[in-house]
């Protein structure tokens, strides 16, 4: 609300840009690439989590170890880093207490030399969230992205517009219009819209 005020994107009331390039990575799971039994799927993972409670992931990973994807707030992410000893975290903006406490994540990662990877999933809203932070905060490398073309959603296709980023060259352009840059589609949420009873709010 304060850029839609103020006519600015919300990475300048963040703080400035630090980056206009935003890249986002693909969010896949088994069932977009893989059609087999999830048996198989599941005994690896517990092969896997196995290893980590035996001997300490982050000791035995050649490769970054993240987590806190359901962090809700600092004081979580930080015992991940802490305890857990991961070198990414992974909070979603939504979850975990809004652009401020996503930011102070932000500098909590810098002082453990970790990085901050935001968690997103549901809707376009949480995609550009996730840009305007990546803009404004030196620890964020890239942001999650799951294109509609991987799960068609409508809250990915029709509940903002425009709906998804365009990526060129692996990145997506900086938003520039006020507040989020993104409209809400009024309509399909008031169609969406449930009142106390449990009925249509129209």
């Amino acid at each position: 609300m304060p850029g839609q005020g103020l006519g600015l994107p919300v990475y300048k009331l963040l703080g400035g840009t630090r980056t206009e390039r935003i890249r986002p990575y693909a969010t896949c799971y088994p069932g977009d690439i893989y059609d087999g039994p999830m048996s198989a799927v599941l005994d690896e993972i517990t092969r896997q989590a196995a290893i980590a409670a035996d001997q300490g992931l982050t000791a035995v990973s050649p490769v970054r170890v993240g987590g806190a994807e359901f962090a809700a707030g600092r004081w979580e992410a930080r015992e991940w880093l802490t305890t857990g000893g991961v070198s990414l975290v992974q909070p979603g903006v939504s979850r975990a207490g809004g652009f401020t406490e996503l930011m102070r994540i932000a500098e909590l990662c810098e002082l453990h030399g970790a990085q901050l990877t935001p968690h997103s999933f549901a809707t376009g809203i949480t995609d550009v969230a996730n840009f305007h932070l990546q803009a404004a905060a030196l620890t964020i490398p890239m942001v999650e992205f799951r294109s509609s073309r991987l799960g068609p959603s409508r809250l990915r296709t029709e509940l903002v517009h425009p709906p998804e980023p365009e990526i060129v060259d692996g990145c997506a352009a900086l938003p520039t219009g006020a507040g989020l840059g993104v409209e809400l589609n009024d309509e399909l949420v008031a169609a969406h819209t449930l009142d106390a009873a449990g009925g249509r709010s129209d």
